[in-house]
């Protein structure tokens, strides 16, 4: 269906010269010539690995229209329930052909469009409470630690709410004296959100030459453009030489953008992840891993958590990838 649909869209940009490949032809070209072997090891396609597009783009390259003809017919057949047999004869477009498409699938690096936007969803959307229970007052977890002292550090983490539709809400101390109002005029917040979405980590140099690193909420990114309006506001998120609390940056990497850090003699190339604000710390992922989250939930992936010092230590830096597929990187800048 999605073929069929991506055929009407480039037909108006190539009338006439569109042919789209069913996806059992393809699976059943590279099940011939072995070419999952090349990802996977197996004969399954290797779908945690994002070069299996370029997998099928090779496949895709050596497929003419007598073929794709001869499958459809076979397809609409009976003859179909042999038609793994219609590549018996099949005859590679060059004898090293299958080399060629892993020394291609070696060389790839795989790009993403970062996001560069500070727009977006702020906060989770479940609300939580921002009153301590007397319950938690005494009680411990199993490592010894006072509840009620970590449920005070979480509540701290989140967003406060101050509506003032419902005055009834803003009220602290007991039922019989009630307050509404703080002691800076504002009314009391009776609930939070927990802000998990983040805009950006900067990475800067300290008065020692240090490297630190801050992570940005977007609920902190909205609330400099809500001061300081729309143009004024994005100069001081995107600034490229100055941190948003005025120091020194290094670089300011946002969800997709790639790094390249040097691990022993050799070199990575990492996509940036999911940042923590509580940590200042960021997720870095091999750049052709996909289906990452789902992975690291069940157990099979583990992604490591960057601090400042780690990255630059591996002589972290920002790379891009052109429309070519060549890295372009300055440099590590220490």
């Amino acid at each position: 269906y999605l073929s069929r649909k991506t055929k009407e869209y480039l037909q108006f940009i190539c009338p006439g010269s569109v042919t789209t490949i069913p996806g059992r032809m393809t699976a059943l070209i590279r099940e011939t010539l072995e070419l999952n072997q090349l990802l996977s090891g197996t004969e399954h396609k290797n779908r945690n690995d994002h070069r299996h597009h370029a997998l099928d783009a090779a496949v895709i390259g050596i497929t003419d229209t007598a073929m794709l003809q001869e499958f459809s017919r076979a397809n609409a057949s009976a003859v179909s329930k042999n038609m793994d047999r219609l590549l018996d004869d099949f005859e590679l477009p060059w004898p090293k052909y299958i080399d060629s498409v892993k020394r291609g699938l070696e060389n790839i690096t795989v790009s993403f469009k970062p996001d560069h936007s500070y727009e977006g969803a702020m906060h989770e959307e479940t609300a939580k409470s921002l009153k301590l229970s007397d319950a938690l007052l005494n009680q411990k977890n199993n490592k010894g630690k006072n509840l009620h002292e970590l449920a005070k550090l979480s509540i701290e983490k989140l967003i406060p709410i101050r509506s003032t539709n419902n005055a009834s809400r803003h009220f602290a101390g007991d039922k019989k004296h009630k307050q509404f109002i703080e002691n800076d005029g504002n009314p009391i917040a009776y609930k939070g959100y927990e802000a998990k979405n983040n805009d950006c980590i900067e990475i800067w140099k300290d008065e020692k030459n240090k490297w630190q690193a801050t992570v940005t909420r977007r609920f902190d990114a909205y609330q400099t453009i809500r001061a300081l309006g729309q143009t004024e506001g994005l100069k001081k998120l995107r600034h490229p030489l100055l941190s948003q609390a005025g120091k020194p940056l290094i670089m300011r990497l946002m969800y997709g953008d790639l790094i390249k850090i040097k691990i022993s003699d050799s070199t990575m190339i990492m996509r940036v992840g999911t940042m923590r604000s509580d940590r200042n710390l960021v997720e870095l992922i091999e750049h052709r891993q996909a289906n990452t989250s789902k992975r690291e939930m069940i157990g099979v992936l583990k992604i490591k958590e960057w601090s400042a010092g780690q990255l630059f230590v591996h002589e972290a830096r920002k790379v891009t990838v052109n429309e070519l597929g060549k890295v372009l990187d300055i440099g590590f800048k220490g």
